[in-house]
């Protein structure tokens, strides 16, 4: 069975077969980091399977061509490992119905040949880099710019270049559109928390560009000068300790700083770049998913294509010009996940005063701030100068001046999810029925399903054989659907669940036998009866 399309899912759908209509063969659509852009071209990917068309889906790495296959499986049992073919160095799968096949491996002439004419549906994942000599070379291969070619589809969360490349060559239309500020409002993303932290000795002005953003090599030295992984490790531990954490940076040197001062703290870091062999770069990663790791170090290879919900903090090291790579970056900690408030973006590059750097707050127009979004920002701390007796790498070790303020810029529709069992399920209320989200699946990729618990009813399962993300977004999409459902009652920042705990609660939990904490709200004395009863029901 085939999941639900959200809300917006449908619309670009419509969006898509209106253009077709008017003659757009070639649309783009534009969905942030985490909003289902792989359900949407597996929902046309299993239409165009129902039909008997072949689909070709293209992407440019390794990560991106194996989460495309395990989700297509996710949203339609159907496009399974029979169905769906891999193409990549190791894999030469072209023959199946639908193809997911890398870029470089795909464009070699003898392999491009093989599949000519074949697919009535083409995607272009990460649509950005579609402007590229090799994305070109496929396109043409399988016909895309013909006018009888297949119905080519681009997603991407960024609709434009850095190196302003132009997409309109490739693409005729962006036929959809949906920013992340909209996302995080609507409650499919999580809240962002922006932290600028100011290193004194840092001056980007002087930095020079190439292709319309600094030049990596420059900014990484000039950011190991002005001792950024020192700072940026103190301001971790004051501010993000316990978060799940990516480090982004425009050099492996410095990326390898970050994680050997991690080490030196104490916090179990490592770092990965485009160097970093294949099969270590996985187990990093699966131990970044594991917990055994802390935070991932990284140049230049986790902007695109990881999806690790659990990340509730962004810290970037790497200053750029570029509006796509910054949301590419930020993204990466906007995905949902049970108990995770808000992502938080620590910014050490945000002290320059060039209009022309992209930092959180002006990705989000907030140069000032914003009555209309609810967004404050407020100066919290300044630290003054002290110097150190010591020299590191032959440099004085200065602590420098870092200034920090908190941008606090919008306001998600967050529900409240309730843990029942340790990372092992959680519920959501949802009017008269109850929403569980049940891990199914232990292991490197886990799996979970939806069940819905009616009031004195048989628990029934609405969904499985799904990553924690889509069940997250499956639970409360039926959540919003159910009657009765109240969005003031479920909200993570109603403003009930601040007062203090009422007397019926107090009596209630008793009658569980739970003794509640002096001082309790009414929304954790919610939290906590709902966890309880749900505990003692399953035994």
């Amino acid at each position: 069975m085939a999941l639900d399309l959200r809300p917006y899912q449908n619309e670009a759908l419509e969006a898509i077969r209106g253009g077709y209509k008017r003659g757009i063969r070639r649309p783009l659509v534009s969905l942030p980091t985490g909003t289902g852009k792989t359900v949407l071209f597996s929902a046309m990917a299993s239409g165009a399977l129902q039909r008997g068309n072949g689909v070709l889906v293209l992407a440019h790495r390794d990560e991106l061509l194996s989460q495309a296959a395990d989700k297509m499986h996710q949203f339609d049992e159907r496009l399974d490992s029979l169905t769906v073919g891999l193409v990549k160095a190791e894999s030469d799968q072209w023959d199946r119905p639908v193809v997911v096949a890398s870029v470089q491996t795909l464009g070699r002439e003898a392999r491009l040949a093989r599949v000519s004419r074949r697919f009535e549906l083409v995607i272009v994942d990460e649509a950005h880099h579609a402007a590229a000599d090799s994305y070109q070379r496929v396109l043409r291969g399988v016909g895309s710019f013909d006018e009888d070619g297949p119905l080519t589809l681009g997603v991407t969360a960024t609709p434009q270049r850095a190196d302003a490349l132009s997409l309109e060559t490739t693409f005729q239309e962006v036929v959809y559109h949906r920013d992340i500020l909209s996302m995080i409002r609507a409650g499919y993303l999580c809240d962002l928390i922006g932290r600028q932290v100011k290193l004194a000795e840092l001056d980007l002005s002087k930095a020079r560009t190439r292709g319309g953003d600094f030049i990596d090599g420059e900014v990484g030295e000039m950011l190991e000068e002005a001792e950024a992984p020192r700072h940026g490790v103190r301001a971790w531990l004051k501010y993000a300790k316990g978060r799940r954490s990516i480090v982004f940076t425009p050099t492996i040197a410095l990326a390898q700083e970050f994680a050997i001062e991690f080490h030196a703290q104490g916090v179990h870091a490592a770092m990965v770049s485009g160097k970093t062999p294949l099969e270590d770069r996985r187990r990093i990663l699966r131990d970044f998913h594991s917990g055994k790791i802390e935070v991932v170090c990284n140049a230049a290879v986790l902007t695109e294509g990881f999806d690790e919900p659990e990340v509730s903090c962004i810290m970037i090291a790497r200053p750029t010009k570029s509006q796509p790579l910054y949301v590419q970056m930020v993204g990466r900690g906007t995905r949902l996940y049970p108990g995770k408030s808000n992502c938080l973006v620590i910014d050490l590059v945000g002290a320059t005063e060039r209009l022309d750097l992209t930092t959180l707050p002006r990705l989000f127009g907030l140069a000032d701030a914003d009555e209309e979004w609810g967004s404050t920002t407020d100066a919290l701390e300044t630290q003054g100068v002290s110097e150190l007796a010591g020299r590191r790498d032959g440099r004085l070790i200065r602590e420098g001046v870092i200034t920090s303020r908190e941008v606090a810029l919008f306001k998600a529709q967050k529900l409240q999810w309730i843990e029942v069992h340790e990372q092992r399920e959680w519920l959501l209320q949802a009017g008269k029925d109850e929403v569980r989200v049940v891990r199914t699946q232990t292991g490197v990729s886990p799996r979970f399903a939806v069940d819905i618990v009616p009031p004195g009813g048989r628990r029934w399962r609405l969904q499985t054989n799904l990553d924690l993300g889509l069940a997250m977004g499956v639970a409360e999409d039926h959540a919003r659907r159910t009657d009765g459902f109240s969005e003031t009652l479920v909200s993570k920042d109603a403003s009930w669940r601040g007062a203090p705990a009422s007397a019926k609660q107090l009596e209630a939990l008793r009658r569980w036998k739970v003794i509640p904490p002096e001082g309790i709200t009414r929304g954790e004395a919610s939290d906590l009866l709902a966890a309880t009863v749900a505990r003692r029901k399953a035994g």
